[in-house]
């Protein structure tokens, strides 16, 4: 994620794409679900992984930054549930034109799946315990480079 000497969790880019895949991936399975078909499921599918590509990655690098110096990995999994509440807000606000129910579920989905998400990768997290620590410091499998 970068060496700005605060960080306190880092990610690799394997770590981040595998994220975004478990969260596209599962926002497509839900949301396929909820419509009822498979054909509709494979829409949801092919048009959700570039609004994440284009919205839902930025704000979650973004997130990611923002958190780099908590070590503590639940409260990102909590920032990353808000951001996708958040994200998702407008459009289902558009798409609901406001009425409760529908819009919970439209924002209530992308922030489960982005908390999802992010919690699969809990484990790829690199974890520095100072309060800063040096850009070459050894990572987990970078045997010092």
């Amino acid at each position: 994620m970068g060496s700005r000497g605060t960080e306190r969790v880092t990610l690799g880019g394997a770590a981040i794409a595998l994220g975004t895949a478990v969260t596209c991936l599962l926002f497509g399975m839900v949301m396929g679900v909820a419509a009822g078909s498979v054909s509709r499921a494979l829409i949801v599918l092919v048009v959700s992984v570039p609004v994440a590509a284009l919205v839902g990655a930025p704000l979650a690098w973004l997130t990611a930054r923002l958190m780099a110096p908590v070590r503590h990995q639940w409260w990102h999994i909590v920032a990353f549930a808000g951001t996708g509440a958040l994200a998702s807000a407008p459009m289902a606000l558009y798409l609901t034109r406001g009425q409760p129910e529908p819009f919970a579920v439209l924002t209530l989905v992308p922030a489960a799946c982005a908390a999802v998400g992010r919690a699969s990768i809990w484990r790829l997290a690199t974890l520095h315990d100072g309060p800063s620590h040096h850009a070459n410091a050894e990572r987990p499998g970078s045997h010092g480079v």
